[in-house]
């Protein structure tokens, strides 16, 4: 399955024109389903900033310019952005504009900890995220799989390494492709 990762210069026109092209060329080579997923970093929406000044963090500056990233998504046939639940980025009027204007109404929470996300003591992680899709089947999957925690105990907020949740378990990462299937078969 051809994949493109884009972690870095997302906001550029560069970068978008180089996936473009990517999807345009994978399209020509017979690939006719394409599923776009995205996300922003999250540490503009964090609940953590309430402990702060109040003021603009570099996050929300270096943010302002990844709301405009999820032009990506019109590039697919099939579309998902995910958060935290927990971020207050969901309330933003930018993000509310991509959602709708991207036809992203159906949704999945995922329990992190049912991926197999665990802290370095071995504890599952208690983080939630949210799967916006453009395809109910899409969130049937993830729900299915990671909708539910079934944790008797989670590691405590301290014992986290926070950036390490930012990247997808091999469990999750299977789960997406599903749900990228499933999506697929419902168009």
């Amino acid at each position: 399955m051809p994949h493109v990762g884009v972690v870095k210069e997302v906001e550029t026109d560069a970068m978008f024109a180089r996936v473009k092209q990517f999807v345009e060329v994978e399209s020509q080579l017979g690939y006719r389903w394409i599923h776009v997923h995205a996300s922003t970093p999250c540490s503009s929406g964090s609940p953590l900033k309430h402990f702060g000044t109040g003021g603009l963090s570099e996050a929300d500056v270096a943010w302002e310019g990844y709301h405009e990233s999820c032009k990506y998504l019109t590039l697919g046939n099939s579309r998902s952005f995910e958060l935290p639940r927990n971020s207050s980025i969901w309330k933003r009027d930018e993000t509310k504009h991509v959602l709708k204007q991207c036809g992203l109404e159906f949704e999945s929470e995922v329990f992190l900890c049912q991926t197999g996300c665990k802290a370095d003591n071995g504890l599952p992680v208690v983080k939630c995220l949210v799967f916006r899709s453009s395809f109910s089947g899409f969130c049937d999957v993830l729900t299915k799989r990671f909708g539910s925690c079934t944790c008797a105990k989670h590691a405590c907020v301290t014992g986290v390494n926070w950036v390490k949740t930012g990247s997808n378990t091999m469990e999750l990462s299977k789960g997406i492709l599903a749900a990228v299937e499933a999506a697929r078969r419902a168009a």
